[in-house]
């Protein structure tokens, strides 16, 4: 860890000879790799709350029959989106577990669900109820059978 102290991230690139970075500000933790930049954000999760509390139906939800009180496994939580989604359709009686094997993505998507705001509280509210993980779901699939 070190102090930018003014830097740009190309000048801490040089100064550092690695390519890619973790950037923590005091608005979020973002992964810089390459000409990429990658942060926490709910993406489609945020419009597809937003559609189900006007009484539309999300294809997922209604595939997997996520109901009230339902338990979730999310074996490839990725960025969150859908595991965000499954937590408002299971409520606040549910219980949504989304698991990812990297762990950049996974601590940039357990850090950013605790801290991202937004103005619609039943996003929120459905982020923070989701538990985070990073681990092996194939593996992880292995023992629970």
């Amino acid at each position: 860890m070190l102090r930018r102290g003014g830097l740009s991230i190309a000048e801490v690139r040089d100064s550092t000879g690695r390519e890619n970075l973790i950037v923590v500000t005091t608005e979020q933790v973002r992964l810089v790799a390459g000409g990429s930049v990658f942060w926490f954000h709910p993406n489609m999760a945020r419009s597809r709350i937003e559609a189900m509390l006007r009484s539309e139906y999300d294809r997922l939800v209604e595939f997997a029959g996520v109901t009230t009180g339902d338990r979730v496994f999310d074996a490839t939580g990725g960025l969150g989106s859908d595991a965000i989604v499954f937590a408002h359709a299971a409520g606040q009686s549910g219980h949504v577990c989304a698991v990812e094997r990297s762990e950049i993505l996974s601590a940039i998507v357990r850090h950013g669900s605790r801290y991202y705001e937004h103005r619609n509280r039943e996003v929120i509210k459905a982020m923070r109820r989701v538990m985070f993980t990073c681990d092996d779901s194939s593996e992880l699939l292995k023992t629970e059978a």
